[in-house]
């Protein structure tokens, strides 16, 4: 989705409340995007963890790479069936 688009696409949030797979929610202890946004992925999944990533902002993958991969790795691993 883009702002160009968002007249004419549908909004996914009901269909995507309904899965029941794992998520994961990584957020920067310095990112600048608003917490709302956040606590909306929160909401939608209801099989969500969220984790902090210190010293990190928006682009935790180049702020924090070691523990970006330390944290999905871990993420993958614990999930149902993937063991």
């Amino acid at each position: 989705m883009t702002n160009k688009s968002f007249g004419h696409v549908a909004d996914p949030r009901e269909k995507l409340s309904k899965l029941e797979i794992p998520v994961l929610i990584l957020k920067g202890q310095c990112d600048n995007v608003e917490w709302g946004f956040t606590s909306e992925y929160l909401e939608i999944y209801a099989n969500s963890r969220l984790k902090i990533i210190p010293n990190a902002g928006h682009q935790i993958f180049v702020e924090q790479p070691q523990l970006y991969l330390k944290e999905t790795s871990n993420f993958l691993k614990n999930v149902k069936g993937m063991e």
